[in-house]
């Protein structure tokens, strides 16, 4: 006989993972949980963490159907059926008990709500994941505002790979400078290109026009001392000893050589090359965490703790 599980919110602060732990029974949240989550989201200690894994959690939960009704919970182990995830709400109305209206968006939802109830097709659309589980287990249809959202994955490379004879290859080291006819090149683009009998005979060129690929600059390939690691790095240099490219941007992890290579490239660009007269650094001072209050000192002394990482690289 299936079992039905009621669960109190600091299980889920306890373990994250407590909603799959009950096999293929049935487990219920109050939608007052919910609400106890949101509060709890924000803070930046072990509670706040497992508050919002929670609510992802749910949020890819609502993907499998609505949490009002009941999704499966994936638990499916020696033959037994999935265990059931559903979200419980008062029954035909919003309750102000289970819902605090003292909440700009339990109010916003209250609205939805209702003109649901009167009919209207509704789509609540919100970027708040822990509003869009509070909507759907009252029976909202929800949606998250994707338009304008950006995934680290899917931004532009900036570089290419290309097959070629090998004799174009041996071309382009004599000429510096190759013809594809073929390829449409995004201005200040790169391209490996490659040998198509022999892998390991390459060449990194940069677009120069729509066709046209030309050699990279012998002067970015040491500055300073620094010597690039990766095809990324070499590429990095070029744009930033570059000064008809008057933005160059890098996304990349931490240690990957961004702030080196941008302090070695200004300080070629002013000191050597005498071609600006200062460098600027700006950084966010946003700390990690819970803020420390007022730092003791002077300008220089406060902003020490966010400088530091530029010091290091100098």
């Amino acid at each position: 006989m299936i079992k039905t599980y009621v669960l109190d919110t600091n299980v889920l602060l306890h373990n994250p993972h407590s909603i799959k732990s009950f096999e293929d029974n049935r487990v219920i949240l109050p939608m007052v949980v919910i609400e106890e989550l949101d509060k709890f989201k924000s803070s930046n200690n072990e509670l706040g963490r497992n508050a919002r894994e929670v609510i992802r959690m749910l949020d890819q939960l609502r993907g499998k159907g609505s949490l009002g009704d009941g999704v499966p919970l994936g638990n499916e182990k020696n033959g037994k059926a999935s265990g059931i995830l559903q979200i419980i709400t008062g029954k035909g109305i919003i309750s102000e008990a289970e819902l605090d209206m003292g909440v700009p968006d339990n109010r916003v939802l209250r609205v939805a709500w209702s003109l649901r109830k009167m009919g209207e097709d509704i789509r609540f659309v919100s970027k708040d994941i822990n509003v869009r589980i509070k909507a759907d287990a009252l029976g909202l249809n929800v949606m998250d505002f994707e338009n304008e959202k950006v995934k680290v994955d899917s931004l532009f490379s900036g570089c290419r790979e290309i097959d070629i004879p090998g004799k174009d290859v041996n071309a382009f080291y004599s000429e510096g400078f190759i013809e594809l006819p073929n390829e449409n090149l995004i201005p200040n683009e790169f391209v490996l290109i490659r040998d198509d009998v022999n892998p390991k005979h390459t060449a990194l060129g940069r677009a120069s026009g729509e066709t046209t690929l030309k050699q990279l600059s012998p002067h970015s390939e040491k500055v300073w001392n620094i010597s690039a690691r990766s095809k990324e790095q070499r590429m990095a240099l070029e744009l930033l000893l570059d000064p008809s490219t008057e933005l160059v941007t890098l996304v990349g992890q931490a240690g990957t050589g961004k702030t080196l290579l941008a302090l070695a490239a200004a300080l070629e660009s002013v000191l050597h090359a005498k071609k600006y007269q200062k460098v600027l650094v700006s950084r966010p001072i946003v700390p990690m965490g819970k803020d420390i209050g007022y730092l003791p000192g002077d300008k220089d002394e406060k902003l020490f703790n966010w400088m530091q990482p530029i010091f290091d690289n100098l």
